[in-house]
């Protein structure tokens, strides 16, 4: 369902070029479908893994994050957006009205990995990653 959601061509036929669009179906997809939820996952964990070695501040985390989607630096509006966003989700987390184990890979999932799984859901469903290319 994924590919034609995403504009790719039946079985049928062959294209050179595939059409571009972005269509709130697709948005709905990449925020709902499961597939995208563990490439979020993926994304966040490893991302979090990779920078474990040394204290990193969440201006990194966000920062290789997006870089990692994007293949660009965040510019400060954006950075300051993601760093917002992480904050309340880390919030929503620790108060309960979320359960980090629903959202994260592991039952001990802290309440500051899920939160970046869900900064990597937004960033995955950012217009520029959508149509990149």
């Amino acid at each position: 369902a994924a590919y034609l959601t995403f504009d790719g061509p039946t079985g049928e036929t062959c294209l050179a070029q595939r059409e571009r669009s972005n269509t709130p179906l697709q948005a709905l997809t990449l925020l709902n479908d499961e597939m995208y939820l563990e490439a979020a996952k993926a994304l966040a964990e490893s991302t979090l893994s990779d920078l474990r070695s040394n204290p990193v501040e969440s201006k990194t985390v966000a920062s290789t994050l997006f870089r990692r989607v994007l293949t660009r630096e965040p510019d400060e509006s954006e950075l300051a957006d993601l760093l917002s966003f992480y904050e309340a989700q880390r919030q929503r987390f620790e108060s309960g009205e979320l359960d980090p184990s629903k959202i994260g890979a592991k039952n001990g999932t802290t309440p500051e990995t899920a939160a970046w799984i869900m900064v990597a859901r937004a960033v995955l469903n950012l217009d520029e990653a959508v149509t990149k290319g």
